[in-house]
């Protein structure tokens, strides 16, 4: 019989494999004997003999090895000879290896002992299963195994170099036909005394990680530099400060690296004394040496000699022992002192802030100064690491500082801006670096401290954006954002953002682009950890997915934005976008569509502005549908209050299964519903919203609701029985003649600020609209002195068209308009052919004070046609 080759599991047994005995015709033939075999690296079969059933089938299973076959392996059925002749079929064995439980990585052996910057490495990874079979194909899979390369170590970014000059990190590999990987990369790395390299292979899940660690040691010795250098000032009798030593394998300070164990022996003159004159170099190629005594005035020399194997160089400092003249130094940056900073528990210092792994670009001064505040030319100074805080600064890649050299004429050193100016380049790694530096006199010493905060996103690599819990894609989509963020309503997201080196981008900020998405927040400022949670959900567009784009400020040129996409599923009801008039054509309707004062007999109609709602076209048109299985209906809901997104949650619902009306007179159709006030509870701030149709049971799917205001409805009465009695005088204003003031309508509302609501009442006389602010007495009543009206504007030329057919809550309106927490108060103008109206609808907008008062007028007119019938 013909079939692919089986599997066989390391150290476990084959599937069962039948082999079937038939005659001529096809037909199982029973009680046969069949000898069953195992072939080639095979470690066997069970059963070794059978017999065939009433089908004509044997069964048998393989003995798998634990290694994978050096050459072909089946099982063989043979049929015995005196009914089969040399009959015999055979079936291909494969081991296929398990899952991957252990990834080995493995140095060539021509890999040179000491590794330095530009060398080329080989490696061979291999991933092996429990049994330790190399591993060639995924579980249930014929594709190859594939890795992911990755450094593990903080700060080395970019450091291993696969041919092409790629950064090794990120890529994903397939293994060979024997399961082997093969690597090759240049190492392009300072030197790693403390901090080697880790390159990281990973399965593709993560779940299984292989590290190696990759030291990288510095050149041979090729430069020597003394900090300070030249010539260092002293008070006799006291110190000269610290004398530094240090041995690199390039001229370069900025990239050369320091070298180990090289010999260095000081030679100092009789008027000085040191407390070391003899050692070796550290792991980072220093050797110090305290100048403890300064004991004549006069120029006394120090002789350094440095050697390693053939290579020997010298070099010198002079200390020159003065009587006592103060010499301090100054910190300044653009030419201003730079300020003193510290953390708890940390010395105070001078503090300078780098992202990690670049170099200051502005310009940093030290200046030596006398007593008299003029700078002091040809003196060096030394910069060296602060090591007595607590804190293991030698396990942060620190900055690295060029040789300081000699003040120029203006008792000047300077660092950064121009490459004529020395280099202050920061490690690769976060963290606060503090240096001493300082002449010789003691009083010329200053702390600065370098803050390393994290680099920038540098590539597609080191931003994401992931969704972490709720809501699993697709998302319903919406028409409007939830009233409230949870993992009931949206999926939650994290932004992860690491600079080039591996560092948490802490403190940057980001924003997110979203497309067709609701999110709960747009700008972020990155955690500790790099991070940002926040919630999105599908948009309005149902054919569309919702996708993420995470930005920042100044991106790098090689960034590429972290994106993510969330497919949306479409909507689950029936959709409201906006409320309008029955007819947009008519202003007063328009006006009101979302903001009205009740009624006792009032209703409310509007046209419904939706998608997917449903209807029953066999109606006569504008019938309401009342068959709520075959036709979507509202609800009249009550909302609280609005959160920071201008959203009100659902609190109740006051009515449902309110019948929608279908009208077919254009191509679209479209839908209206009416409402009456009483359905709308004590009004307020309500919403409308569509219910899909109703099953018997089922769920009902709503959409989310539009809002509108329902004023409740208000009487004007006296204070007397009944609400009877009480008078007021309103006068005109005082910019004319007396005359009579016509009060058309106003609000009880408070303007002031305090308990108490005022009156705000509105109207005209004989030059322009007018109003008045009354203070009612504590009892209720109305004062006895007469109020002042104000004016809002006058009238220009001659009226066209009537307004007196205003309502009284239409005589002035107020709101908060511009958002400052005080009401204001829109009064509308008179449409006439003068300058400013010049037939146009328009409104007079007075900005409340909050004591009661309101400025003066903004006159803002309906130029536009399109603008005329919309609301203010």
């Amino acid at each position: 019989m013909d079939q692919e080759p089986l599997l066989c599991p390391p150290g476990r047994t084959t599937d069962s494999l039948r082999f079937k005995v038939a005659n001529s015709e096809g037909e199982g033939v029973s009680r046969v004997r069949v000898g069953l075999e195992a072939l080639g690296e095979l470690e066997g079969v069970s059963p070794a003999l059978a017999i065939t059933n009433a089908q004509g089938e044997v069964s048998v299973r393989g003995l798998c090895p634990t290694r994978l076959f050096q050459q072909d392996s089946a099982i063989r059925a043979v049929v015995e000879r005196e009914i089969g002749g040399d009959l015999s079929a055979s079936v291909a064995v494969e081991v296929r290896a398990d899952s991957v439980s252990r990834i080995e990585i493995t140095a060539d052996a021509a890999n040179p002992q000491t590794v330095r910057t530009d060398d080329s490495l080989r490696y061979v990874v291999t991933a092996f299963d429990a049994n330790d079979v190399p591993v060639l194909h995924p579980v249930g899979s014929d594709e190859p195994l594939q890795l992911r390369l990755a450094i593990a170590s903080e700060g080395h970014a970019g450091t291993l170099r696969l041919p092409g000059d790629e950064a090794l990190g990120g890529q994903v590999l397939a293994v060979d036909a024997e399961g082997r990987l093969n690597l090759q990369f240049t190492v392009r790395s300072r030197a790693t005394p403390a901090d080697p390299i880790l390159l990281a292979v990973r399965s593709l899940d993560g779940e299984v990680e292989a590290v190696t660690p990759i030291n990288v040691s510095a050149g041979g010795p090729a430069a020597l530099v003394l900090a300070p250098s030249g010539r260092v000032q002293a008070a006799v009798g006291g110190t000269a400060g610290t004398l530094t030593i240090q041995v690199l394998d390039g001229a370069d300070a900025a990239t050369a690296n320091g070298v180990p164990g090289v010999a260095v022996s000081l030679t100092a003159a009789a008027e000085l004394a040191l407390d070391r004159t003899q050692g070796r170099t550290d792991a980072f190629g220093r050797f110090t040496s305290q100048i403890l005594l300064v004991d004549r005035v006069g120029e006394h020399e120090i002789g350094v000699q440095a050697s390693l194997g053939d290579w020997q160089v010298a070099g010198s400092l002079t200390v020159e022992g003065t009587v006592g003249n103060e010499l301090h130094l100054r910190v300044m940056q653009d030419g201003v002192s730079v300020p003193l900073g510290n953390e708890e528990n940390e010395d105070p210092a001078h503090e300078i802030t780098l992202r990690a792994g670049t170099a200051l670009s502005e310009l940093l001064t030290f200046q030596l100064v006398n007593e008299e505040g003029g700078g002091v030319p040809g003196l060096g100074l030394s910069i060296t690491p602060e090591v007595d805080l607590g804190q293991d600064q030698a396990a942060i890649d620190c900055a690295t500082w060029q040789d300081a050299g000699e003040s120029d004429e203006a008792g000047e050193i300077h660092y950064g801006l121009g490459d004529a100016q020395r280099s202050l380049v920061a490690g690769s790694q976060t963290g606060r670096c503090l240096y001493r530096v300082q002449h010789g006199n003691t009083q010329a010493s200053a702390l600065v401290r370098v803050v390393q905060i994290a680099g920038l996103p540098a590539d597609d690599d080191d931003a994401s954006l992931s969704r972490i819990g709720g809501l699993e894609p697709p998302l319903g989509n919406r028409a409007q954002a939830p009233a409230e963020w949870s993992v009931e309503t949206a999926a939650q997201i994290r932004l992860q953002a690491n600079d080039a080196n591996g560092n948490p981008a802490a403190g940057l900020r980001m924003w997110v682009e979203a497309q067709n998405c609701w999110v709960s927040g747009r700008v972020f400022t990155l955690d500790e950890e790099g991070q940002a949670e926040f919630f999105a959900t599908a948009g309005t567009d149902s054919d569309g997915a919702c996708r993420l784009t995470a930005r920042y400020a100044g991106e790098l040129e090689g960034y590429v934005p972290a994106s993510l996409e969330l497919d949306s599923a479409g909507y689950s009801a029936p959709q409201l976008f906006a409320l309008g008039p029955p007819n947009p054509s008519i202003l007063r309707t328009a006006s009101n569509a979302t903001h009205f004062v009740m009624g006792r007999i009032g209703s409310q109609t509007w046209r419904l502005y939706e998608r997917d709602t449903v209807g029953d076209a066999r109606l006569a048109d504008g019938s309401e549908c009342e068959d709520l299985s075959r036709c979507s209906s509202a609800q009249i809901v009550e909302l609280g209050e609005a959160n920071e997104e201008g959203i009100r949650p659902v609190l109740r619902v006051l009515r449902d299964a309110i019948p929608l009306r279908l009208y077919q007179d254009d191509e679209d159709g479209y839908f209206t519903v009416t409402v009456p006030h009483r359905w709308m509870g004590a009004g307020r701030w309500l919403g409308l919203r569509l219910v899909a149709n109703r099953e018997a049971g089922a769920e009902l799917q709503v959409s989310d609701p539009v809002p509108f205001y329902a004023q409740p409805p208000y009487h004007w009465v006296g204070p007397g029985e009944g609400g009877t009695g009480g008078e007021l005088q309103v006068l005109p204003p005082e910019d004319g003649e007396n005359g009579n003031v016509v009060i058309r309508g106003g609000h009880r509302v408070n303007v002031d600020g305090d308990d108490a609501l005022e009156l705000v009442v509105c109207g005209k006389d004989d030059r322009g609209k007018v109003f008045a602010v009354i203070d009612v007495n504590d009892d209720g009543t109305l004062p006895e002195a007469p109020v002042r009206a104000q004016r809002s504007h006058l009238w220009g030329g001659q009226a066209i068209g009537d307004s007196s057919n205003l309502r009284v809550e239409d005589a002035c309106r107020l709101a908060d308009l511009n958002e400052d927490g005080q009401l204001d108060l829109v009064v509308p103008g008179r449409v006439d052919d003068g300058e400013l109206s010049a037939g146009y609808p328009n409104v007079a907008i007075h900005h409340g004070v909050g004591d009661g008062s309101f400025g003066a007028a903004h006159r803002v007119v309906w130029v536009e046609r399109n603008l005329r019938n919309r609301p203010i």
